[in-house]
């Protein structure tokens, strides 16, 4: 009977469990589309009002760490930053460019940490908090800091470190 009981209990959370995640992942299925078309290359202008409810919605305010959908949140919120930095003329990560690249900018730097909240061995997204903290002018410290721990969690992975190392030579000198 205790058996039954607790392969019963277990069973009830196992689902319960499973659902919530289903129901996340079918509310951010067009997202994570567009994820994956944006990783591929796409850069459309439009897309900016396409993301804007999107971006507004708070991802960890449900708790837990989903790192999928934490993940595309952060991913189409730098996408976004950087459509409204074409949209407003800013070819440079150091122009501040008009207010709404500065909101842009920041609401990806917030959904970013939200990432390395849940997963601090992301080298990528320590690489993101990089960039972002110098396109908002934050303390040089900052920079460094952020990017010294890209370093330390993925020294070797290419597709960070060839980045990672051109924006150190290029940015760090001047800091």
């Amino acid at each position: 009977m205790v058996n039954k009981f607790l392969l019963l209990t277990l069973t009830a959370l196992v689902t319960v469990s499973s659902l919530n995640s289903l129901k996340a992942n079918v509310a951010h299925f067009e997202y994570i589309t567009l994820k994956r078309e944006v990783w591929e290359g796409r850069e459309v202008l439009s897309d900016l009002y396409r993301l804007q409810p999107y971006i507004a919605q708070r991802q960890s305010e449900g708790g837990g760490c989903d790192l999928r959908v934490r993940k595309t949140a952060a991913f189409l919120s730098l996408y976004a930053s950087d459509l409204a930095a074409k949209r407003a003329g800013v070819r440079n990560l150091r122009d501040a460019g008009p207010f709404s690249v500065q909101v842009a900018r920041a609401t990806a730097m917030r959904r970013v940490r939200d990432v390395v909240v849940c997963a601090p061995l992301d080298g990528d997204m320590w690489f993101r908090l990089a960039q972002l903290s110098l396109a908002l002018k934050a303390e040089p410290s900052k920079t460094e800091t952020y990017l010294a721990w890209s370093v330390r969690t993925a020294p070797h992975e290419d597709r960070i470190k060839a980045p990672r190392t051109a924006f150190a030579d290029r940015n760090l000198g001047s800091l």
